[in-house]
């Protein structure tokens, strides 16, 4: 008969606040980068490159407030 160990279990039970809270910095970090991706696109332009006098296209408003 093997010993069963109940410590062993506590250790790698995992946690699924912590779990959450991991995913959605992910989630949130990559959706990011497609959205500037997608603006430096549109622009025709990287971030923090000055427009040409003519370039009427848009400007980049910067960024929201983080979600706590």
């Amino acid at each position: 008969m093997e010993k069963q160990s109940t410590t062993a279990r506590e250790a790698s039970s995992v946690r699924w606040e912590n779990l959450e809270t991991w995913v959605r910095g992910h989630v949130q970090g990559f959706i990011q980068q497609v959205l500037e991706q997608e603006v430096s696109e549109f622009l025709g332009r990287q971030k923090s490159q000055r427009r040409s006098p003519l370039d009427a296209r848009g400007y980049r408003n910067g960024y929201g407030k983080p979600v706590a």
